[in-house]
């Protein structure tokens, strides 16, 4: 009875001891985060909502009326038009062992006329083009990749794991040579298997730069294609990189082992501009409002100067799981529904 009644304190104790570490917890935005929006008065126009079969991942670009979203198939891509009236397929003829060794483990890029599938599993990248339907592979040496841009069609920027210094580095590839043409991290290892340093890469062909904006803190860094680093800035949060707890699994996997606060969801570029979904709210938004809309900060993309903020309605409370700019809309991505927003209001 004595062992019973002592569990059974031992119990209610834990509880009273997690809740009162919950109560007296930082919760995201709850608390002051210690920095204002400027909100554009004349914000996207009317969205356009269009529902998609299941098997659609997000939009991953467009040219003149077409919009392309990614499928969990490798080789298949939906097509459609900007008014989604028109809707079909593209697929490319990959080998069966090929899409048997990738399955799923693939993301979409595309760069006009190509779209690259992404297998950071095998490593490799599946180029096809739209117009002939050509279709080669490259293979990737070295480790595997957790993000990579293409440059052209013979050139990608990958970020890849890099063994000596147990974080991720970039490495700039020429598809007609073996070895990496440049490699580099731009920024402080931190051990951790690249956790710290996780973001969202862009490339804007005219001018040659990377856009590369952190999701676990406020950098954004912009480089060229040798790898050197033009300019730094934040965001306009106030949240520099966190410290995550990671852990390593045998020799080469790492895995977050507590919570992290993302704070730049996602991002997507346009010729002028880089839109950065975030998750933090200001001091100077209503709690409410915050909640029931998807916050989009604008910046400059040479510059990267903070332009404004505008609210996307959220769908049921979802997040947007991708975003794309295509033409002059933002087609955010819930699910297996888009909706497109026009951005004329901007310059």
């Amino acid at each position: 009875m004595k062992i019973l009644l002592y569990s059974l304190f031992l119990a209610v104790l834990s509880v009273i001891v997690i809740g009162f570490l919950w109560f007296i917890a930082d919760r995201p935005n709850k608390s002051p985060n210690h920095f204002q929006r400027v909100f554009i008065e004349r914000g996207p126009g009317a969205s356009q909502r269009e529902s998609l079969p299941d098997n659609v991942g997000g939009p991953i670009g467009g040219m003149s009326d077409s919009v392309f979203f990614s499928t969990d198939e490798p080789g298949r891509v939906i097509i459609t038009d900007s008014k989604f009236k028109k809707k079909g397929e593209v697929l490319f003829h990959l080998p069966g062992s090929l899409k048997d060794s990738i399955k799923q483990n693939f993301f979409s890029r595309f760069d006009a006329p190509w779209i690259y599938f992404c297998a950071y599993n095998i490593p490799a990248i599946i180029c096809c083009n739209i117009y002939t339907h050509q279709v080669s592979v490259y293979y990737k040496t070295g480790t595997a990749f957790t993000n990579v841009c293409p440059v052209s069609e013979d050139r990608f920027l990958f970020r890849q794991l890099d063994y000596k210094s147990k974080d991720q580095v970039f490495s700039l590839r020429d598809t007609r040579h073996s070895l990496p043409v440049k490699e580099s991290s731009l920024y402080t290892p931190y051990g951790d298997g690249g956790l710290i340093s996780g973001g969202n890469l862009h490339y804007e062909k005219k001018t040659g730069i990377f856009n590369y904006t952190f999701v676990y803190g406020n950098k954004i860094m912009l480089f060229d294609t040798g790898l050197n680093i033009i300019r730094i800035q934040h965001t306009i949060d106030t949240f520099t990189l966190p410290v995550l707890k990671s852990g390593r699994l045998g020799k080469v996997t790492y895995s977050n082992l507590g919570p992290a606060r993302r704070i730049n969801h996602l991002t997507c570029i346009s010729q002028k501009f880089l839109f950065v979904n975030s998750l933090v709210k200001a001091d100077n938004e209503d709690a409410g409002i915050f909640n029931n809309n998807t916050v989009i900060d604008i910046y400059d993309l040479d510059t990267l100067r903070y332009r404004g903020s505008f609210y996307m309605p959220r769908l049921d409370r979802q997040y947007i799981s991708s975003m794309q700019v295509v033409n002059k809309s933002l087609i955010a991505f819930y699910k297996n529904e888009a909706v497109v927003h026009s951005l004329d209001f901007l310059n």
